[in-house]
């Protein structure tokens, strides 16, 4: 699991050399929460920002993941946005949209088959 710590606000996942691999900055706009992600998600983080989308879940009743800052997605974070889908799903958790997403990575995730399970936008606002 990858440390993390707050840094101006924003929580930073630190890879084994804590060297900060993928910012997270939440913030609420009336029941929606947005998570603003900036960064790799790399294997050795994506547990820990599984665990950040799993507790924002239980504070909205929408979480919208703006994925305009992140330049890499790994398997493992591919699974991780999957799984905790699946069991906010279960539990009636809010909707989970992940919006302006880099066209590499949109076409990623929904090659992965996540297109049908998780909205997913692209920076031109197409779904």
């Amino acid at each position: 699991m990858s440390r993390r710590h707050i840094k101006n606000n924003t929580l930073e996942l630190l890879d084994g050399e804590n060297n900060a691999v993928l910012s997270v900055f939440e913030f609420m706009r009336e029941n929606v929460m947005v998570m603003e992600l900036k960064g790799q998600i790399k294997n050795e983080v994506a547990h820990s920002l599984g665990d950040e989308i799993d507790s924002a879940s239980f504070a909205c009743e929408r979480l919208e993941i703006d994925m305009s800052g992140v330049s890499y997605i790994a398997g493992m974070g591919l699974e991780i946005l999957g799984k905790t889908q699946s069991e906010i799903e279960a539990e009636a958790g809010p909707e989970i949209v992940l919006t302006n997403v880099p066209e590499v990575l949109a076409a990623k995730l929904r090659e992965a088959g996540y297109g049908g399970r998780i909205e997913i936008i692209d920076r031109d606002g197409r779904g």
